[in-house]
């Protein structure tokens, strides 16, 4: 039997059956986030392995069907696929973030058929995303943003001075607000959620789980080094947000806010959306929003759980 004593995060407890449950009726061992993949009916080394790959092949699959139906459509992306680095055009950027939120249909189908039972756990260690505890994750997200990036927001219309939006950029802010919310999502699934527990299910100490996805993710952003040194901070934590917590909820908010902001930001015309240089100063801000918004949450969490007061919410919203 496990004996995992991770008091700092929320866990899942199992019954001897291996079989999960929220509330199950005998407790044998606790099981943090990262560690969920030995909840399922009868873990084996192999299944996050095969789930993987299968959500791999799901994606490269949905990526082939999405790209072919937009060249039917019209789109230049087979005789020109550098076009796609354009943003400002609509096109390009629905299918650019179409193609990121297929990442979560695709785990979650990769997952399930292996065996991931419920696949919920993917959400958290409750087996569903605690949209009460998302709720209250909101407000130090904008809150932060709005002080750190916000400020600098302010900075570059004082410089820059008044902003004229075209008419055709209305389509391009629908899509923003239409599509960065599921295409935030899909990539903490992606990253903080499958990566997390196929490492958790071979290695125990939550810090290889919160770590090894990070190289990946920072890849899948082509910035100069200070850009990626941001994305990185923002990786780890992020994963460690997530493994705190028990689940993907408070990653999932501060994400979606954070691309709100940069998308928002270079579709008014304060920054360049198909630019991949990223100076310091924008480094190091973006940097401080997620180590402060972890920070917060670490307050936010440690107050929940001490509080008796908290004690029926926090088993409805949080645990």
């Amino acid at each position: 039997m496990l004996k995992i004593r991770l008091t700092s995060a929320s866990v899942v407890r199992v019954n001897t059956t291996g079989a999960t449950s929220d509330v199950p009726e005998t407790v044998t061992e606790s099981l943090p986030y990262h560690r969920l993949g030995h909840a399922v009916p009868r873990p084996r080394w192999w299944r996050p392995l095969l789930a993987l790959l299968l959500s791999g092949g799901f994606f490269l699959i949905g990526m082939l069907g999405l790209i072919t139906t937009f060249a039917l459509a019209g789109s230049p992306i087979l005789e020109d696929p550098l076009s796609l680095l354009d943003l400002y055009d609509p096109a390009n950027f629905a299918l650019n973030f179409l193609l990121l939120i297929l990442l979560l249909p695709s785990v979650l189908a990769g997952f399930r058929i292996v065996g991931w039972k419920p696949v919920g756990l993917l959400h958290s260690v409750a087996g569903r995303l605690r949209w009460r505890w998302m709720a209250r994750c909101v407000l130090p997200a904008a809150v932060i943003m709005t002080l750190v990036l916000g400020a600098m927001t302010a900075l570059d219309l004082a410089i820059d001075g008044p902003i004229e939006i075209e008419p055709a950029a209305w389509l391009l802010f629908a899509l923003i607000l239409l599509l960065t919310p599921l295409q935030a999502a899909a990539e903490e699934y992606a990253f903080r959620g499958a990566l997390m527990q196929a490492i958790g299910q071979w290695l125990r100490h939550p810090a290889w789980a919160i770590l090894l996805p990070a190289p990946l993710f920072i890849l899948g952003h082509a910035y100069n080094a200070p850009g990626q040194i941001s994305v990185g901070v923002f990786a780890i934590a992020m994963g460690w947000v997530t493994w705190r917590t028990g689940g993907l909820e408070a990653a999932i908010v501060l994400h979606i806010a954070n691309n709100l902001w940069a998308l928002l930001h270079g579709a008014i015309g304060l920054s360049n959306l198909n630019s991949t240089d990223v100076g310091w100063l924008t480094a190091v801000s973006g940097s401080l929003v997620p180590i402060v918004y972890a920070v917060w949450i670490e307050l936010m969490w440690r107050r929940s759980q001490s509080r008796p007061s908290a004690t029926r919410e926090i088993a409805r919203a949080v645990a």
